[in-house]
């Protein structure tokens, strides 16, 4: 029976009390007897027989009590190393049953004493299936002599390094796991091995994967009849900078990292090991126009370039021209590296350089001129008209405000509408310029787009009413707050709003529906307009692009709503499509925006 800490501490004190207390008594009744049988009779010095007994009483209640307590102290350090043996025992049990990895121990005859849990997770055997039995029959037979080898050497009391056996699991299939293990010593004496084992299948399998893939790509590399090189650039380049000064990084950063023995062997050296390390300015001379353009090429298409020419120099400084194919290698936003493959086309350049020159400057410059000259002629026609047109009403209302005050309150609204229009075109014109110049910046916040939505539905209401045309509102998404910029997402909307008022004839009927799926926020705009052609229909997002042209004389406009439109939503990292029967069928907008978490799980 357990004692409480006050008991323990009563019982000594208690026990010292009754012996001082039985001493007194004795020690009384001793003094009494004496007085009453001396003589001659009450003699005083009858009382000193009682001290022995009261020195006596007292020593032994005093050794009592420090017996009492001593032992009771020894059966509290006793009661508190087992609860901190308890505590121990519970901590490591907890280890051993979370680990990932399988914790095991081995009797010195191989038969497994103990098997954690995670056993059953890694190879599927229930740990009690395996207790008491030996491990060998788990071990494939290929990797037993490896096995036996190491327990040998734990049973010596020597610690392998780790090492790897492959396991037979429940399934059948053997599973790679690697092994740490020491030997058991219980008071000196080695008594079996302890130790920790992980599967490291996967691991195995991509290693593999990768060794075989990297001797293929060395034997191919060194087999190829064609030059294979890579360029490191240290450090790289941001992907953002001007071209021409990429261009110069470039060639103040960029080295020759590998290459195969076709490639040195095209600039004069015997082995790759005398070329790599070169700088790129010592290959690709920068004075060479061909070259700055070749490199401008390469950047300017995103870095992926196909039968591209250089002009370079080999060992000897002679001049050798390459065909090239290369693709670089962006990450977090900057050029690191650049692969490619080059072709020596030496002697069928200069047998025909002077030719192909002239020629392929001329063509080049012809198709350019024919291409500037259509883009400029068409460009110029659409905007000299667009913004003509307006302003005609506006003049000719300015005429006629010395009329009626009814008539000059319709004439002024005439020419609020016409320079409302103006002032939208021209906004249009300078959101492409900034967006193709990288200038437009969005400061995106959390918005609900349902509001925004219904104020751009605001917005163009007037305009629908004018054509009679009804408009259908159900916003249905049950989460609408999504990551964008307030002011152009409403143009966003309200943008496209108008194209379907612009295009739906009086009387038409436009729809428009909000719903939510896997995390995306979905607006559907639907009119009853004339429609998109199949041929047409791919191209609706390109700038200055409204299908026909007597579309463009009949509607007006620039074509500029839905190709901003499209360059927003991309910027909002969202979707924009459009479908359409075909003519006179109706077109329908799709816009998709990622939703923000709190939505999703709404």
């Amino acid at each position: 029976m357990k004692l409480t800490r006050s008991l323990r501490i009563w019982i000594p004190h208690t026990v010292l009390a009754i012996g001082l207390l039985a001493t007194v008594v004795v020690s009384y009744s001793a003094a009494v007897k004496g007085l009453f049988t001396s003589h001659p009779p009450f003699d005083h010095t009858s009382g000193a027989d009682a001290i022995p007994y009261l020195a006596a009483g007292v020593l032994i209640s005093i050794f009592l009590f420090a017996i009492i307590r001593s032992q009771l102290r020894a059966l509290d350090r006793s009661e508190s190393m087992a609860a901190e043996w308890r505590r121990s025992e519970e901590r490591y049990r907890t280890i051993i049953e979370t680990a990932p990895d399988v914790i095991f121990t081995l009797a010195p005859d191989g038969v497994i004493t103990s098997l954690s849990p995670a056993f059953e997770q890694i190879a599927g055997w229930p740990p009690a299936e395996w207790i008491g039995r030996s491990f060998v029959p788990i071990v494939h037979p290929d990797d037993l002599a490896v096995a036996l080898e190491h327990f040998g050497e734990l049973l010596r009391g020597e610690t392998p390094s780790t090492y790897e056996l492959r396991i037979l699991s429940r399934s059948g299939e053997y599973l790679d796991v690697e092994f740490r293990t020491r030997p058991y010593i219980d008071n000196g004496r080695i008594v079996g091995a302890i130790g920790i084992a992980r599967d490291v299948t996967e691991r195995r399998r991509i290693s593999e994967t990768l060794r075989t893939s990297e001797e293929r790509y060395r034997a191919f590399v060194e087999n190829s009849t064609e030059a294979i090189w890579r360029f490191e650039l240290e450090p790289g380049i941001p992907v953002d900078l001007p071209v021409d000064e990429q261009i110069e990084l470039a060639y103040s950063r960029g080295y020759l990292a590998e290459c195969n023995t076709v490639m040195a062997r095209m600039y004069g050296h015997d082995s790759a090991e005398e070329v790599i390390g070169a700088r790129l300015a010592d290959m690709l001379v920068a004075s060479n126009p061909g070259n700055i353009a070749y490199l401008r090429a390469f950047i300017e298409s995103g870095y992926s370039l196909a039968d591209a020419e250089s002009a370079e120099l080999d060992r000897d400084g002679n001049q050798k021209y390459f065909l090239n194919n290369l693709v670089g290698v962006v990450e977090n936003g900057m050029l690191i590296r650049a692969w490619g493959t080059q072709r020596d086309i030496t002697e069928r350049k200069l047998a025909a350089e002077e030719r192909d020159r002239l020629y392929l400057r001329e063509q080049q410059a012809l198709a350019d001129a024919r291409a500037a000259n259509i883009s400029k002629d068409r460009f110029l026609a659409i905007l000299s008209h667009e913004l003509r047109t307006p302003l005609t009403p506006v003049l000719g209302a300015i005429e006629l405000l010395d009329t009626t005050s009814e008539s000059v309150c319709g004439l002024v609204e005439i020419i609020r509408r016409n320079v409302e229009l103006e002032a939208r075109l021209i906004d249009d014109l300078l959101d492409l310029t900034g967006i193709a110049n990288g200038k437009m910046q969005i400061h995106p916040v959390p918005v609900d787009a349902h509001h925004v939505l219904a104020a751009a539905i605001d917005g163009v209401r007037a305009d629908a009413d004018r054509k009679m045309i009804a408009m259908d509102i159900a916003m249905k998404a049950a989460g609408h707050v999504v990551v964008a910029d307030p002011v152009r997402l409403q143009q966003i909307f309200w943008n496209l709003l108008r194209n379907a008022i612009k295009f739906t004839p009086e009387g038409g009927r436009i729809s428009v529906t909000t719903g939510a799926t896997e995390g995306r926020l979905c607006v559907a705009i639907r009119d009853t307009g004339i429609g998109i052609e199949p041929d047409v229909l791919p191209r609706i997002f390109n700038p200055f692009e409204q299908g026909e042209r007597t579309i463009t004389r009949q509607f007006g406009g620039l074509g500029l709503g839905l190709a901003i439109s499209r360059m927003l939503v991309d910027m909002h990292g969202g979707t924009l499509r459009a479908e359409s029967p075909g003519r006179n069928l109706g077109t329908t907008l799709i816009l998709e925006f990622p939703l923000i978490d709190d939505e999703i799980r709404q």
